[in-house]
């Protein structure tokens, strides 16, 4: 029979040993919501990248409030658009929904690092959820102004 302690996979598992609860591990403290506690084990780059994903977190959200404010002003923006490039094409609805999908994604990898500090587990990111947060936070909001 499994049990969930059977589940539990730690790094030394991508090596192929496969470890049961340790003594060590019994007697760990609950140390919540700190994940910068080295009771935790979180190293500097889980740090650094659980930092940028709340930077990113925030200048996405001021990305998407700043372009639901500005709806009085999409025709003013389409129009410098179509001075500068010679046809006419609302610009101001792939870019709100295109914020709107990166301001989605980042929430949801945002709560899902709460939730891995909450229950006191390591955050590993994938590459490619690096590679898309970095890019939603710093080179997907370039317009032409």
């Amino acid at each position: 029979m499994w049990h969930a302690q059977d589940l539990v996979h730690t790094r030394a598992d991508s090596v192929g040993l496969l470890l049961g609860p340790q003594p060590a591990e019994v007697g760990r403290p609950s140390v919540p919501c700190r994940p910068w506690h080295p009771a935790l084990g979180w190293g500097q780059w889980e740090r650094l990248w659980f930092l940028l994903l709340t930077f990113t977190f925030g200048l996405t959200l001021t990305w998407l409030y700043f372009w639901w404010e500005v709806r009085n002003d999409y025709d003013e923006f389409n129009w410098y658009l179509y001075s500068r490039m010679g046809y006419w094409s609302d610009w101001s609805v792939p870019i709100l929904v295109t914020t709107a999908a990166a301001f989605t994604y980042i929430a949801g990898l945002l709560v899902l690092a709460l939730c891995h500090i909450a229950v006191g587990q390591q955050m590993n990111l994938h590459w490619l959820h690096k590679v898309r947060s970095t890019s939603a936070g710093a080179g997907g909001r370039e317009s032409r102004l």
